[in-house]
């Protein structure tokens, strides 16, 4: 905070924002203040895995991601609005993308970041989120993650299922999940 060009990331000369979160940044009013959320003053940044939105002011279309007198994004399976003309995996941050849980932005239920973000093998493998959960979930032999720095409460999870039950021998049934 206090950069004239950003108050969330500011990246001078390039760089990486991989699995990251960069949201609920306001700029401080200055004259010159450009951005709120990331800024690319000069060299390419790489934005990958993370979530860059709800920055403010939100009434500004940059206020999210701007680029300085030769800096540029390039976004892969991130979560920004407005939504990256290209870059693959790319979600819209509309609706409640993050819910505060102990003042943590874990995805909200619903969100478009649950399991989109990318895998990466190697480093990943044993990570954790800044909250100390598994990073990795691998189900049936496959692996994902959720976009940003803390991944969802998979015990939190909401399944729905649709049952068709003749109606002459039943009028009501009780479905019991277990995880």
């Amino acid at each position: 905070s206090g950069n004239e060009f950003a108050s969330g990331v500011y990246f001078k000369s390039g760089g990486q924002l991989i699995s990251s979160t960069v949201i609920d940044n306001r700029y401080n009013g200055g004259a010159n203040a450009r951005v709120a959320g990331i800024c690319a003053y000069n060299g390419a940044v790489t934005v990958r895995n993370s979530i860059v939105a709800e920055n403010g002011p939100l009434e500004a279309a940059d206020a999210n991601a701007v680029c300085g007198s030769s800096g540029s994004f390039a976004y892969d399976h991130a979560c920004t609005a407005p939504l990256p003309a290209s870059g693959s995996g790319n979600v819209l941050a509309s609706g409640r993308i993050v819910s505060e849980t102990d003042g943590l932005p874990y995805p909200a239920a619903g969100s478009p970041v649950i399991g989109q973000g990318v895998y990466e093998p190697g480093w990943m493998e044993g990570a954790v989120d800044l909250a100390g959960n598994p990073r990795v979930r691998t189900t049936g032999g496959v692996s994902t993650i959720d976009i940003g720095a803390y991944q969802s409460d998979v015990s939190a999870t909401i399944l729905t299922a649709t049952c068709e039950l003749p109606e002459l021998l039943y009028d009501r049934a009780t479905i019991k999940v277990t995880a």
